[in-house]
């Protein structure tokens, strides 16, 4: 089984509300997506569609104080263990990852009781208390916008990953969160496994679930972000940025597929980041994702690379705190969070209807 058309949702950060815009533009041409591949921020945007597909709803729940108040959740800062906690140890990710075999050397030593206390300990935001429940309230202000049997919602499939203990060694597996009636499928390998085999599995692990709200808990959880996020029967669990773009897989799941260009990981945070962890050049799989693209005719690519200049002021502010040695996250109150949201919202409507018009 495919679904005859997809759309990725892959990252997007604290701009993800473009996501939306970008559905609405396709239900209103008529493409609406039957199913939604989504990673990292991207999965908060999923999320909301499965709960209020129809467009107008959607705009409703995603400029509310209810949103607004659980994503204030995903951004209290947590005290590093010093002042210069976080900047020093982005050094140090730097200088371990720039020697191939330093970080081979590192990796071997490495336990997943030594990685997940690093993860913890150095976690920029705290993590969610209540990973399963943390958006209920949202759920249950959505219920009562729309009868979601009147518009069809598409299928979420959420991306992330799990640490898996192999004799004190690490090996991560992607692991793509499924509702229960997904049909077994035959899914294409983990792409990373030819960059890092000693660090991840060759396969992507499915998990049928109905407990979205913990899925999206684990895809947003990207390292150094927050820590891991523990779930049954799958164990600790971190972002979906371990393959953050999974083009393939979106490939084999669908007919049609409208994806975006992303722009390259920066190699003095971001880059370190995901190799010291994943052990992935991340910027050789970007490579790897963008050729892939441009080989294949049903992959359309809509115009977001430039959002973050795009969206300039339109999105939540960092700044970092030297006294406290804290990065905090700015989301203003509820009314500026919806303007934000709206700025999003329309961004991604304008881009993706300007997409249709000239080439479909």
């Amino acid at each position: 089984m495919t679904y005859p058309i997809l759309q990725l949702f892959t990252g997007g950060g604290a701009r993800f509300g473009y996501y939306l815009g970008s559905y609405a533009a396709l239900v209103q041409a008529d493409r609406a997506p039957h199913a939604l591949l989504a990673s990292c921020g991207g999965s908060l945007a999923a999320w909301l569609i499965s709960q209020v597909p129809e467009p107008k709803a959607l705009y409703t729940l995603a400029t509310s104080a209810h949103f607004y108040h659980a994503i204030t959740s995903l951004c209290h800062s947590q005290t590093p263990p010093h002042r210069f906690a976080l900047p020093f140890q982005a050094a140090l990710r730097f200088w371990q990852t720039r020697s191939v075999s330093y970080l081979t050397q590192l990796h071997r030593r490495d336990t997943p009781v030594k990685l997940l206390k690093e993860l913890e300990q150095y976690a920029i935001f705290q993590s969610l208390p209540c990973p399963h429940t943390w958006l209920d309230d949202v759920a249950t202000y959505a219920a009562q916008l729309t009868n979601i049997s009147t518009h069809r919602a598409p299928n979420i499939l959420i991306f992330a990953s799990r640490l898996i203990d192999e004799n004190q060694q690490i090996k991560w597996k992607p692991v793509l969160f499924v509702p229960p009636h997904f049909a077994d499928f035959r899914l294409p390998e983990n792409p990373n496994f030819a960059h890092a085999s000693h660090r991840q599995s060759r396969h992507i692990h499915i998990q049928r679930t109905d407990d979205f709200q913990a899925a999206v808990a684990a895809s947003v959880a990207d390292m150094y972000y927050q820590k891991t996020v523990f779930i049954q029967n799958l164990g600790e669990c971190s972002g979906g940025v371990i393959d953050l773009v999974p083009i393939e897989l979106a490939h084999a799941l669908a007919q049609t597929v409208f994806a975006e260009s992303k722009p390259r990981y920066d190699r003095y945070l971001a880059e370190p980041a995901i190799l010291r962890v994943f052990g992935t050049p991340a910027n050789l799989r970007h490579a790897q994702v963008h050729d892939f693209m441009e080989k294949h005719e049903n992959i359309h690519i809509l115009p977001f690379a430039h959002n973050r200049t795009d969206l300039a002021g339109k999105y939540f502010n960092k700044s970092y705190d030297w006294r406290s040695g804290c990065l905090k996250m700015d989301l203003g109150n509820a009314d500026r969070f919806a303007e934000y949201m709206d700025a999003q919202w329309q961004y991604g409507y304008n881009q993706t209807i300007d997409y249709l018009e000239k080439n479909l």
